[in-house]
């Protein structure tokens, strides 16, 4: 089978635990014996983010674990790229999916791209990993007009509401944002990413807010969120 390496978890003395997401955006786990030794086979090539050919001795009873036989690299990354911050949350974000989806595996390898690139800084990758986390769970956030009514004249960024709001329909008990930020936001759910930098002092305030309307609507938290300087 053919996938993407997405957790990579030390296990015993020289064995670890491996999540791979397959080409059909199917999780699998299993067992790698000897992959933390110094000359295995099988350990350089289970960099997190390897895309790679497995053989694997699939388990047959419930309780217990798959095991590798074989890992070869079809197409490996830069092994640093595990200490980056949107590669950690794009993985992290992965290898925790509960759900079947099939275009898991299709943002998976466009986010992870992005990301090799580095097009765009840090905090903007961020963004745009918390943003399509946000769209492939079926969330909308309507950004080019009033979610109520329709108007283009936009006062507020609704959270409550997922989308922008007219004057009409500003309620001034939930949280303001300001022009800038909604701008932002504009740009960043109209996948405009070259427009994101432009307020690149807004991202780190920008991320937190997302981060907390995931969890507050998806139930999910993410600790590479914590690995962000201050």
């Amino acid at each position: 089978m053919k996938g993407y390496v997405i957790r990579r978890l030390e296990y015993g003395d020289f064995d670890e635990i491996i999540t791979i997401l397959t080409d059909e955006s199917e999780s699998i786990t299993f067992l790698s014996k000897g992959s933390r030794k110094p000359l295995s086979k099988n350990g350089r090539n289970l960099f997190v983010g390897n895309y790679c050919n497995f053989e694997v001795f699939l388990a047959r009873s419930k309780g217990k674990i798959s095991r590798l036989k074989k890992a070869i690299s079809i197409e490996e990354i830069d092994w640093r790229m595990e200490w980056f911050t949107p590669f950690n949350l794009l993985n992290e974000f992965v290898s925790n999916y509960q759900s079947f989806n099939r275009n898991l595996i299709n943002v998976y390898v466009n986010l992870r791209q992005l990301i090799i690139d580095c097009k765009y800084d840090e905090l903007a990758l961020i963004l745009i990993v918390l943003e399509q986390i946000i769209v492939l769970n079926g969330i909308s956030i309507e950004v080019n007009k009033c979610i109520e009514c329709g108007n283009k004249k936009i006062r507020n960024l609704s959270l409550k509401k997922h989308g922008f709001v007219c004057f009409d329909h500003f309620d001034p008990n939930e949280t303001e944002f300001t022009i800038d930020e909604c701008k932002l936001i504009h740009h960043l759910f109209n996948h405009q990413y070259e427009e994101i930098n432009k307020y690149h002092s807004l991202m780190k305030k920008m991320i937190y807010i997302l981060a907390q309307y995931i969890k507050d609507n998806l139930g999910i938290s993410f600790v590479s969120i914590s690995q962000i300087k201050a």
